[in-house]
């Protein structure tokens, strides 16, 4: 059903891409760009807003989406949602996609959230 709601974890989603040596915003355009070609029109992304950061340490570096250009234009799309830097954004994620009716894409098991 195309009229679902696609919920993405971003951060998740662009990781994996990388093998999970950086954010790469490819990949979370990619992946909202398969939905989007089959259909879908509900989609969003969850990302920290950390990940848009051009000023991170050399710690956080790593946690940078790679072109922050692409990730921008794909949040004045509308596609992708930036959560609080000190905020869960996997708790963005369950919760919106539990508030819509929402399908959840990510590798995540989120074992923070099992009972």
């Amino acid at each position: 059903d195309t009229d679902q709601q696609i919920v993405v974890d971003g951060c998740n989603v662009a990781w994996d891409f990388s093998g999970c040596t950086r954010f790469r915003a490819e990949g979370l355009a990619l992946c909202l760009e398969w939905f989007a070609s089959r259909g879908y029109r509900r989609l969003v992304a969850f990302v920290p807003a950390s990940c848009k950061s051009t000023n991170a340490g050399a710690g956080r570096r790593a946690r940078v989406a790679d072109y922050v250009t692409l990730l921008e234009d794909l949040h004045r799309r509308g596609l992708v949602h930036y959560t609080p830097e000190r905020g869960d954004d996997d708790a963005f994620v369950i919760q919106f996609a539990c508030d819509n009716n929402g399908y959840i894409v990510s590798n995540d098991n989120y074992r923070d959230f099992k009972s």
